[in-house]
Parts: structure tokens; sequence; C-alpha cells
């Protein structure tokens, strides 16, 4: 039987969020089964002291993922929110394959 999965992913983004706790919301999410973080770099120029080192945190999972795993993730990103701002937010990508 073949089963046809989606991965959808989000890239979030706080603009002056530094990169330890870009990598401590990494571990936060990654505790929660089918859930993947990738940090990227940033996309400015010039350095500037107060840009963060991180253009992002990209999040992926799959179609099948739990309904309360996804208030999990955003209980977390409000708890940063409610610390540094209110991060900007937009779909990455949704892909599909069969196995």
């Amino acid at each position: 039987m073949l089963v046809t999965t989606a991965l959808h992913s989000e890239i979030i983004c706080f603009p002056q969020l530094p990169l330890a706790v870009y990598r401590e919301i990494a571990a936060h999410v990654q505790q929660i089964a089918g859930v993947t973080a990738t940090l990227f770099a940033p996309t400015f120029t010039e350095f500037d002291y107060y840009n963060s080192q991180v253009g992002g945190i990209e999040l992926s999972f799959n179609d099948d993922f739990a309904p309360g795993d996804r208030q999990i993730i955003e209980e977390i990103l409000a708890f940063y929110a409610n610390r540094y701002g209110t991060p900007e937010r937009q779909p990455a990508m949704v892909s599909s394959y069969t196995a």
C-alpha cells in the first residue's frame, strides 16, 4: 500500500534574537516527535552588531502531525515572543512524497 505524506514547513524570524536563543528554541521544538528545526544564515549584507547572527529557523513536520503537538509549538513560540517580540512567520514549503 502506498501512502502519500506531505511535509510542511514554516520560517520563523526574530530579527534581533541571539544565536544561543535560536538554538534553545530548536532544542525545545525538536523534543516533539516528527519536528525538525533548521537554522539558516542571515541575508543582510552589512554587519550590524544588533542584528541576529541567524536569519531564522525553519520548522518542518508531516501532515499527520498531532494537533496537540502543534499547540505545544505555538506555546513555545509564544514564550519567546513574550520576551523578544513577535516573530515574522511565513510558510516555507509543502512537499509530498509517497512511500
